[in-house]
């Protein structure tokens, strides 16, 4: 693809990412296929308006260069899970409070006996202040990659 290609696929789908062609985009997402529906809107769309924006000069096809060597196999599954890592963002500052109330919690109780109970004891003795630091290391961890 040509670098003008490039420029205008990326200024086209900046206006699609805007909502600027919310219309255009006929086809169901809820329809039956494995998405191969969807996905080529959406590349027609992109390739359309590149077209416009550079006044039909510069040839843009949905296929080449919009949709290269894609197919929905790659975009369903990348597009969900950026979907997903936006719509989480919020919670990563909400569990680092939630971690931080919980390291107060196991400072302020640290000398508190309480009686835990397990599975495969009928008590063990720990102070409180543990069990909340075991809550503080849980809402520290991350997930691997």
């Amino acid at each position: 693809m040509s670098a003008e290609q490039a420029h205008l696929i990326a200024l086209a789908c900046g206006e699609v990412a805007e909502g600027r062609w919310d219309s255009e985009f006929i086809v169901d997402i809820f329809e039956g296929s494995g998405g191969t529906s969807t996905n080529m809107n959406f590349n027609e769309v992109i390739a359309r308006r590149a077209q416009q924006i550079g006044g039909d000069k510069v040839p843009v096809h949905p296929n080449d260069p919009v949709n290269p060597w894609q197919s929905t196999n790659d975009v369903y599954p990348a597009a969900m899970e950026i979907a997903v890592h936006r719509l989480l963002l919020p919670l990563v500052d909400e569990l680092q409070q939630l971690r931080q109330a919980f390291a107060k919690h196991r400072r302020g109780m640290a000398e508190v006996l309480h009686l835990g109970r397990t599975c495969m004891q009928d008590a063990q003795p720990m102070m409180l202040g543990q069990k909340f630091g075991g809550y503080a290391e849980l809402t520290a961890r991350r997930p691997k990659n």
